[in-house]
């Protein structure tokens, strides 16, 4: 039974990640097509409007969409490619910093469970029976956790390749033709959607508790990109 539950409910995660990938790059496109001076079809495919509309009204209070309002630092002092690219850059990094940070947390848990079982197995004199019960669990829970963490680590690599095509558009984006910097961060915005659509799903209270110091960072990061280009 159990099994049997776990593949619904994975496969009900699975379309609602895609989901949720498909109304953020909408969201993105509608921000980033305009300002390229592109057709938003550059950056779809797309989930018709109905839908989009249906989902968001299912699944978000209005508060929720307030708190998402200008989501992105104002980088309007730059040429338009170069905007859409340091949104993309925070994009990246954000997603980046709150998996490192997750999967440290999940590291420490799979530290404290191995050492919670030799505790109880080692020095409480338990019997033998009860232990191997208490291993058993504690088996189960530590494949979970590392589970997650290879699919983190599997996250962390995808974000890194896009990094990777960040740092190249960035040396050599202002020599390239608007139409090639287009290529480039279209591509770039395919590889985001990709990696939403595949990426664990980080627990939401564990977002809220970092959201703070993750805007933070970028707002940083904004301020230290306008320094170093002379525009402060």
């Amino acid at each position: 039974m159990v099994p049997i539950v776990s593949r619904k409910l994975d496969r009900k995660i699975e379309q609602l990640k895609k989901a949720a990938a498909g109304i953020q790059q909408y969201i993105d496109a509608s921000l980033f097509a305009p300002a390229l001076h592109i057709q938003m079809a550059s950056f779809g495919p797309f989930l018709p409007k109905s839908d989009i509309a249906e989902i968001v009204s299912k699944n978000f209070a209005a508060k929720d969409l307030e708190a998402v309002k200008n989501w992105y630092q104002n980088y309007a002092e730059f040429p338009a490619p170069i905007q859409v690219y340091y949104c993309q850059r925070e994009n990246i990094q954000w997603d980046n910093n709150l998996r490192e940070n997750y999967e440290t947390f999940q590291n420490i848990w799979i530290g404290i469970a191995c050492f919670l079982i030799l505790v109880l197995g080692l020095w409480t004199g338990m019997t033998v029976a009860k232990f191997l019960s208490i291993l058993a669990w504690g088996a189960s829970l530590i494949d979970y956790l590392w589970e997650n963490h290879e699919i983190i680590n599997a996250d962390l690599q995808r974000l890194k390749e896009m990094r990777r095509l960040c740092s190249a558009f960035e040396n050599e984006g202002k020599k390239q033709s608007d139409q090639q910097a287009q290529k480039v961060l279209i591509d770039i915005q395919k590889k985001i959607r990709e990696h939403r659509e595949r990426a664990f799903l980080i627990p939401d209270m564990f977002y809220k508790l970092l959201k703070k110091r993750h805007q933070e960072q970028m707002e940083r990061y904004s301020d230290t990109v306008r320094h170093m280009n002379g525009k402060q």
